[in-house]
């Protein structure tokens, strides 16, 4: 029961449109000030590549789209899945942290799909893995004796 409530909810927060329904989008957030500029999103859900992507964010550029549907100048690659949406984004210098929305039309109607831009965190107390993250485990009873004719000791 706790998966189809789930799923309800999922579908009224994200919405349906022309028998295209969204169930999630990953990555789910992403963070302003990378070097890399570059960001592609996966839209997945019922008959979503049958709907065409727009982005209305400062900052934020949709490069390209693909789907089993794509089209137009955008259209690098139709992906053979119907319920795949790629979004290739530009995250520049003008994008600031917080929500916008990827707009996905149909001939008849449109949603709205909420993306959230974070901060990133402050480099100078972002460190990455040190000696001090490591555990050392030793587990004698894990090994058995393979070969017990070189076992020099009487007791073994």
């Amino acid at each position: 029961m706790k998966r189809g409530l789930l799923v309800g909810v999922l579908a009224l927060v994200v919405g349906t449109v022309s028998g295209a329904e969204i169930e999630r989008v990953e990555p789910p957030n992403w963070w302003v000030g990378f070097e890399d500029s570059s960001l592609q999103l996966l839209i997945y859900g019922e008959n979503v590549a049958e709907l065409e992507p727009r982005i209305d964010a400062p900052g934020v550029t949709l490069r390209a789209s693909e789907g089993s549907n794509a089209r137009g100048s955008q259209a690098e690659e139709a992906v053979g899945n119907p319920n795949y949406l790629f979004l290739h984004l530009e995250i520049g210098e003008q994008a600031k942290a917080g929500e916008f929305r990827i707009r996905l039309e149909s001939n008849d109607a449109s949603l709205e799909v909420p993306y959230r831009l974070h901060e990133r965190g402050d480099p100078q107390r972002t460190r990455g893995f040190s000696s001090k993250d490591a555990i050392y485990l030793i587990t004698p009873d894990r090994f058995g004796n393979g070969d017990p004719g070189n076992d020099h000791i009487d007791a073994l």
